[in-house]
Order: structure tokens, then C-alpha cells, then sequence
């Protein structure tokens, strides 16, 4: 291990300039350019480069400190990457979207400088270069979206599609899981997305911003409200949105009590400001019992499940369900036979409809996992006009997301495995006193 060379991406100094030094024999550590140095480098993201040639990559929720990855529900997901037969020499014009966007968010941490430095000691690494992960390893069976933050300001769709919450709609219009999709219209016309939304620190929350986020989540353009007023957008109804934080009775009955809630984050002046959706919150309760989780979606074992731990991670769930309906599977057709809303009925006139049988992504819901926690300096505030979109974004941040089946309870069971909290979440009796955990 002392012999093998690490790059370490680490939060940049007060002033928020990137530099980039040698810490270790072998490690070097790289710090990207925050603005006014406001904002926080939270990507968590492993290149695992081994000796046969294969390349792991590993997004976890989980900080690089010991007590994240020994007393704190995480979450990791993990992929491995063969290298390619014959590495294309040249400009790769064909570069999948994951690649471009993994070398996008490896040139915004500054990634390019530190391979320099570590090349002077290790002319031989496997990544010679940031663009030649395109040209020597094959990402074509990835099977997830990468979901980026790059801190920073984008003007114009060509940038901003690129980063936070719109990166998230372009991503879930591209599995299917987005609004006036034709399969799951044509079966139902009246459908909403329910989203819930596990983290482990707590945002500003203007009406306006949650009305954009859940546009997002339901792979709606922003051209289509970009152009409204905010005055306007405040008045809209506040869209079916579950924040998911741990109470404070959670927090202090959990195994490791009010010590184990040092890395979630609620100001008691944002849970007591006069216009925050408190009636939002959900409790955030683990399915292995008392313990915090850091998740920010897939639930991974760690201890006896008999235990109470707390959970704070990262993780969103959008589940697509029938407008004004208790439940899925409670409709009744006009033939008097109860069915899955988005199944299709015995119907040869529907089948025979070429526009119904058309090839398109179809998912009846989705599962984010990473880093961004639910707020606007994670996912970005969007701004300017459908002309000239503009996203400014505080953090650094990533996640990848995951389609879910297309027929919604297949994709309610993947949920409830998926996830590590209990669904549904117990939403907070507000009349009984309950409230979110807060540091002093």
C-alpha cells in the first residue's frame, strides 16, 4: 500500500484557490476552485485502477473519516470497467455520456494538475490523462446515469443541462421516468410524481425552489416555467415533496443517542423560520432499527440488525403513482376488473396501437445515490430565461441514478428493498410536538 500512488481531493483553503501538493511518499492532494472559497468539495468518488487492467469505480455517500464508514448507515455504488482490447488513439468522437461526464467532474477537482505532479514520481500510471478514460476502458454497460454538481455558474442548455437538477431531468428523461411518458400516458392520464428525499443536512427551502426541484424530478423543461414570475410559481400548491430527516426522538433513542447526530445538520432557526415547510417532514427510521444513515440510497449491512443506530445518508426516490388514489393497485376498470394502473388490460384494440408498442425507455420511478444532500446549494438555483438558462451551484457534488422497473409495483418492491429507511416514512405529528433534530 505505501508503494501504491493516491490522488486525494480534498476541500480547498479559506480563499478557495486550487492548488495542488504532495502530503505523503506517493499521495498527492488536489483542492478545486470554490468562488469567494463559499461552498464545499462533498463528491465522494473512488477510481480503483488494478494491475489486470481493470478500472472500479465506487460512488459511496460516506465522508473519508472513520466514524462514517464504522458507526453511520452508507451506501456504495460500485461498477468495474474492462479495459478496452485496442485503446483509441485520437479524439473519440464517440464517448459515451458517462465517460464525458466522468471526465468533466475529474477537470472541475483539478484532477488534470494532480496526474502532472504524480506523473514526475510514476511516469508509468494507467491514467496518463484525464480524456484517455474514454480511450482505454469501456463504459458502455454502465448501468447507471451520473448525477453531477461542478460549483459554479452555467449559462446557456449546453452547460447547464450538465449540471444539477437539470442534469437530473435530462438523466430521468433519458430512462423514461419523466412526465407524458407515452406508455405510462396511455395508460393513465393523471399521474404524480411522489418524491422522497433522505439527507443528512437541511437546505433553505423557498416555495419557488421546491416547485423547481420536483419539476426536475419529474423530467419536466425548465423552459416551461422558466419564464413565469417567481411570484406565480410561489402561489402553485406545494407539490407532493417527503423531506426525510430524523426526528429529535429518533436522534436521542438511537444507539449512539445525541453523539450519533453530529453529521446531520437542522438549524434551530430554519426549523422554527415562519415559512418552512415543516408540514413536509418524514421520519427518517432505518429498517435495521435505531441507527443514523448518511445514505444519500442503497442499503448495505453492517450491524446486527437486532440493534438501534441512526441513519444520515443521502438518497431520493421519485415513484410515479395515479393523482388522488390511496394506493396503486385500488383502481377499478370500466369492465369492473381491478388492475396495476399502468398494466395493460386484455385489450387487442390497445395492443395493436403502433404508438403504445414504439420503443422508449420506460421506468415507473427512480432511486438517486450519492453525495447532494436536498438542498439548493447541493442541486443549484436555477435562474434567467428559457432563452438563457442560468444554474449557479455552491457545492461539488455527485450521485448516479437508478431506473426502476416500469410496471409501478414492481418498482414500489424495488423500492422498499433499495432504500434503507421505512416506507412509508411516518410523517411528523407537528400537533404533538414533534420536531427535526437540531444542533445547538
Amino acid at each position: 500500500m505505501q508503494q501504491t500512488p493516491v490522488i486525494l481531493v480534498n476541500q480547498p483553503r479559506d480563499n478557495g484557490d486550487a492548488e495542488v501538493k504532495n502530503i505523503l511518499p506517493n499521495w498527492v492532494m488536489t483542492m478545486p476552485f470554490l468562488r469567494a472559497g463559499r461552498g464545499a468539495m462533498h463528491v465522494k468518488l473512488m477510481l480503483l485502477f488494478y494491475k489486470s487492467g481493470r478500472l472500479r469505480i465506487a460512488i459511496p455517500t460516506a465522508n473519508l473519516i472513520d466514524y462514517d464508514w464504522r458507526d453511520i448507515e452508507n451506501t456504495a455504488w460500485v461498477q468495474d470497467f474492462p479495459p478496452l482490447n485496442r485503446p483509441i488513439i485520437g479524439k473519440d468522437g464517440n464517448a459515451s455520456s458517462f465517460a464525458s461526464t466522468l471526465q468533466m467532474v475529474l477537470t472541475k477537482l483539478n484532477i488534470p494538475n494532480a496526474l502532472g505532479a504524480m506523473l514526475i514520481d510514476h511516469p508509468n500510471l494507467p491514467l496518463q490523462s484525464v480524456d484517455m478514460l474514454s480511450k482505454g476502458w469501456s463504459f458502455s454497460k454502465a448501468t447507471v446515469k451520473l448525477i453531477p454538481s461542478m460549483a459554479g455558474k452555467y449559462e446557456g442548455w449546453h452547460q447547464v443541462l450538465r449540471q444539477g437538477h437539470t442534469a437530473l431531468m435530462k438523466a430521468i428523461i433519458d430512462i423514461g421516468a419523466h412526465a407524458g411518458q407515452t406508455k405510462r400516458k396511455a395508460r393513465i392520464s393523471e399521474s404524480e410524481l411522489v418524491v422522497e428525499c433522505q439527507g443528512s443536512s437541511i437546505g433553505t427551502y423557498s416555495p419557488q425552489w421546491l416547485q423547481e426541484i420536483h419539476s426536475s424530478c419529474s423530467g419536466i423543461s425548465p423552459e416551461k416555467w422558466l419564464d413565469k414570475s417567481k411570484a406565480s410559481r410561489a402561489k402553485l400548491p406545494t407539490p407532493p415533496i417527503r423531506i426525510l430527516f430524523p426526528s429529535l426522538k429518533t436522534v436521542t433513542s438511537s444507539i449512539l443517542g445525541t453523539d450519533g447526530g453530529g453529521t446531520m445538520f437542522c438549524r434551530e432557526s430554519q426549523w422554527n423560520g415562519a415559512n418552512f415547510p415543516r408540514e413536509l417532514f418524514h421520519d427518517s427510521n432505518s429498517k435495521r432499527g435505531g441507527v443514523l444513515m448518511h445514505t444519500k440510497v442503497r442499503r448495505t449491512p453492517m450491524l446486527d440488525g437486532g440493534a438501534d443506530y441512526l441513519v444520515p445518508f443521502q438518497m431520493i426516490l421519485g415513484l410515479w403513482k395515479p393523482k388522488s388514489s390511496p394506493s396503486i393497485s385500488s383502481l377499478v376498470t370500466s369492465k369492473g376488473k381491478q388492475i396495476d394502473v399502468w398494466e395493460e388490460e386484455d385489450d387487442t384494440e390497445e395492443d395493436e396501437d403502433e404508438e403504445i408498442q414504439e420503443i422508449e425507455p420506460n421506468a415507473a420511478g427512480w432511486l438517486y445515490v450519492g453525495s447532494h444532500n436536498f438542498t439548493p446549494s447541493a442541486w443549484g438555483n436555477l435562474s434567467g430565461s428559457s432563452f438563457t438558462p442560468i444554474m449557479n451551484i455552491t457545492n461539488y457534488e455527485l450521485g448516479v441514478l437508478i431506473p426502476l422497473s416500469e410496471k409501478p409495483t414492481v418498482a414500489e418492491k424495488q423500492a422498499n428493498e433499495l432504500v434503507s429507511w421505512i416506507r412509508p416514512p411516518r410523517k411528523y405529528d407537528l400537533s404533538k410536538g414533534d420536531k427535526a433534530w437540531c444542533q445547538s
